[in-house]
């Protein structure tokens, strides 16, 4: 799954699957950063908070889903 963020401040971008979860901030630059989901299930859970004060848009794109 890829992530971005555009604006200013960062955001931080949490994907649940399976019982697992995985955070990550992303600075609001524009420049993706990847996250790699193991063993997910029909469903993912994404939640996007920002950071302090941030402000802009998020958005992610499921790059390859394999059941």
């Amino acid at each position: 799954m890829s992530f971005a963020c555009a604006g200013s401040g960062a955001a931080e971008a949490t994907v649940q699957s399976k019982g697992a979860t995985e955070v990550k901030e992303v600075e609001c630059g524009g420049a993706p950063v990847h996250l790699r989901v193991h063993d997910a299930p029909s469903r993912v859970t994404i939640d996007v908070t920002a950071v302090g004060k941030a402000s802009g848009m998020a958005a992610y794109r499921i790059a390859e889903f394999t059941p």
